[in-house]
């Protein structure tokens, strides 16, 4: 990891673990229309309820993935998320850095974040299973140059059911 790698990932975990749970880009409107249906959350899903923030920030990556879109770039994600029970101020954070994905496979993305949630549950909260609840205010940007200074970002808040 570059040291301006380090900095950014200090700087977001510091902001992730001050941020507010109404944060700026919390409030405003998701750039989705339905991202809980984007994301096949389960509404009646049961359990104990922990709500969360889910950012992750992606860069171009090399070597390229043999991805089966010619036109998906390979990017690296870095995935951060503070997940909470009752108050952010309780919250705990977890990161982690999935190399070489193809940018516009969905799928494969959403496999290395439930991954990491599975892996963090339990130690953090003492739950061994969850299912999305519901997802929300759904915001994203690929109008950078998905460098480490200007990178794409995906940013939303979400709601487990854990048990």
């Amino acid at each position: 990891m570059t040291r301006s790698q380090m900095v950014l990932w200090s700087i977001l975990a510091v902001l992730l673990a001050f941020a507010p749970a109404g944060s700026a880009w919390a409030a405003s409107a998701s750039q989705v229309p339905d991202p809980a249906l984007l994301l096949e959350a389960n509404p009646k899903a049961t359990g104990a309820k922990i709500n969360g923030q889910l950012s992750v920030f992606y860069t171009l990556a090399a070597p390229a993935a043999a991805c089966t879109s010619i036109s998906s770039p390979t990017v690296d994600m870095h995935i951060a998320l503070q997940m909470w029970q009752k108050k952010t101020i309780d919250s705990r954070t977890a990161g982690r850095l999935v190399r070489s994905q193809c940018y516009f496979s969905t799928s494969a993305q959403r496999t290395a974040i439930q991954q990491l949630i599975q892996d963090k549950l339990n130690p953090l909260f003492g739950y061994s299973t969850f299912q999305l609840k519901d997802a929300a205010n759904l915001v994203q940007d690929e109008n950078g140059q998905a460098t480490d200074l200007d990178p794409w970002f995906l940013m939303m808040d979400f709601t487990l059911a854990a048990n």
